[in-house]
This record gives C-alpha cells, sequence and structure tokens, in this order.
C-alpha cells in the first residue's frame, strides 16, 4: 500500500444516486472532453466524483477540495468545499482495510455537480485538495479541447 495520499478523479457528464446506494456514473471522460464546434461549449450538466485516499497515518483535521478552470489564459474556481474530521474518523466505519494487510485508509468520496458548465475556450480543470497540515493532494484533471480553425473559419486537423 502506499504511504502517501492520493486521489482519482472520474469527470462525466452525470452522477445518478440510485435508490440502493449505488451512484451511476454518465458519459464519463478519459483525459480529454472534446468540443465538435467551436467556442463556446454548454455542457447542459457536467460532473466530477472525487475519491482521496489517506493512509492511517495521515491526520489532519480541515480538508478543503478546489475545483479550478484554466481558460484561455484566465483562472477561476469553479468549486470549493471545506469539511472538519474528528480524530475518530480515521478509526470509524469509513475507514476502508487494505486488500489483506492490516493496514487501514481513510476514503473520502464527493460527488460534485454543475447544471450549466460554460466553456469558453480550450480550458483545463484540475482537481485539489489541501489539508490543514499544509499537504497539497492532487486528485486529477480533464484537457478541454475545440476543434483548430484556419483564417478561413474551416476546421483543420489539430
Amino acid at each position: 500500500m502506499t504511504e502517501e495520499a492520493y486521489g482519482v478523479t472520474v469527470f462525466c457528464d452525470d452522477i445518478r444516486h440510485e435508490v440502493n446506494g449505488k451512484m451511476t456514473l454518465v458519459g464519463c471522460y478519459a483525459s480529454e472532453l472534446n468540443f465538435s464546434g467551436p467556442p463556446p461549449g454548454v455542457l447542459p450538466t457536467f460532473a466530477a466524483l472525487v475519491n482521496l485516499r489517506f493512509p492511517r497515518e495521515t491526520l489532519f483535521e480541515t480538508l478543503t477540495l478546489h475545483v479550478t478552470k484554466v481558460e484561455g489564459g484566465d483562472f477561476s474556481e469553479i468549486f470549493s468545499a471545506e469539511t472538519r474530521f474528528s480524530a475518530d474518523a480515521f478509526l470509524d466505519k469509513s475507514v476502508v482495510e487494505a486488500g489483506d494487510s492490516s493496514e487501514k485508509i481513510l476514503s473520502v468520496v464527493i460527488p460534485i455537480q454543475w447544471t450549466p458548465l460554460v466553456i469558453s475556450a480550450p480550458a483545463l480543470i484540475r482537481v485539489r485538495a489541501k489539508l490543514d497540515t499544509g499537504k497539497e493532494v492532487r486528485a486529477g484533471s480533464l484537457v478541454i479541447n475545440f476543434p483548430v480553425t484556419n483564417s478561413e473559419g474551416e476546421e483543420t486537423p489539430s
């Protein structure tokens, strides 16, 4: 098991919460989201399922999640949330056993949704978690592309 905290984010069109406790991710993106036409691009819904994992030794009281968008040279925060943890959080039922070992990790899962999300230029969406200890955990990013056009406005291969 890794001794470092880490995060993984799945970007998708929608997250549906089912009656039995499951979540269904609809329209998942790999490392890029490619619009088929020129900017601006509008996503009627957009979502991110953020999964953060912390080794038991990583104690902290406050976690702040930041989702930022770098678009055409402009930087903006499109989501921010802070949550507090008690020391018991590292010992209760939210602790997941890692494989066959006796080591344990704290798993924090955060679903986020935007309605709508407008993208005006090629962009990068980044997810970062910051702990009150000063540690930053990178949890993924998504590149957003538009078709490249020539001087006559015709699409060219990128």
